[in-house]
């Protein structure tokens, strides 16, 4: 078992863990610490799930009588009931939305660790090939901005997504043009030794991260500027 079998696993069920998920999970600090972001996000939601719902209150017997006789009218405790359905939605969309952003930063992070042969690549990819690797993602990269010395498509989260390095002052930054994924705004993260933004764009996303002080907005600023969206 990788670390991406192991996010899906433990993303869906964290507290019914196989034994080579758990096996797993002994050998790999990361991996160990992603679980316990899980069972926080569970033991969120769990209260929320468990809104009591008040019960009906007794009629009086007219009003039983007239009531039966309707038929139609609805006894009031339904009203409680639509109250308790709003507020566990409202409450698990919050839990999920910003716990989603955390599960995605720690996604991203472990993703450009599990490739670290993209930060040793130095010669330019030819345009050619960056071309087919962001079409396979319904993206087109138009000419310039930084040199671009790694790109592949690689499997995140369930999608593909286009894995691009890029040759800055500061050294080498991680570039992930991710469409299927969506944030809401710019957010800054730490994660597994790397510093990066999640960034909002036409259609998904921007992951750009480094393992240093690198300035990652500039790179944003000149991917984000020639990204096209075929679809």
């Amino acid at each position: 078992m990788n670390h991406e079998d192991f996010r899906l696993v433990a993303g869906a069920d964290p507290l019914h863990l196989s034994d080579e998920a758990v096996r797993h999970m002994d050998d790999c600090a990361d991996c160990r610490a992603y679980h316990q972001e899980m069972l926080a996000l569970e033991a969120q939601l769990g209260p929320a799930l468990r809104i009591p719902v008040p019960p009906p209150p007794p009629l009086p017997s007219a009003a039983a009588s007239a009531a039966g006789r309707a038929g139609t009218r609805r006894p009031r405790f339904w009203q409680y009931g639509i109250a308790a359905s709003v507020a566990v939605a409202a409450a698990v969309a919050g839990l999920l939305f910003f716990g989603s952003q955390e599960t995605l930063a720690h996604a991203v992070a472990m993703h450009a660790d599990g490739e670290p042969e993209s930060f040793l690549a130095s010669a330019p990819v030819d345009p050619a090939a960056i071309a087919r690797v962001m079409a396979t993602t319904g993206v087109q990269l138009l000419p310039g901005g930084p040199m671009i010395t790694y790109a592949r498509n690689c499997p995140l989260r369930g999608h593909t997504v286009a894995h691009l390095v890029v040759q800055t002052a500061q050294g080498p930054v991680v570039v992930l043009v991710m469409t299927h994924e969506t944030v809401s705004e710019r957010r800054a993260f730490s994660e597994h030794g790397y510093r990066g933004v999640l960034v909002p764009t036409g259609h998904g996303s921007l992951a750009v991260l480094g393992a240093g002080d690198h300035d990652v907005d500039t790179v944003v600023a000149a991917v984000n500027d020639r990204i096209r969206y075929l679809q």
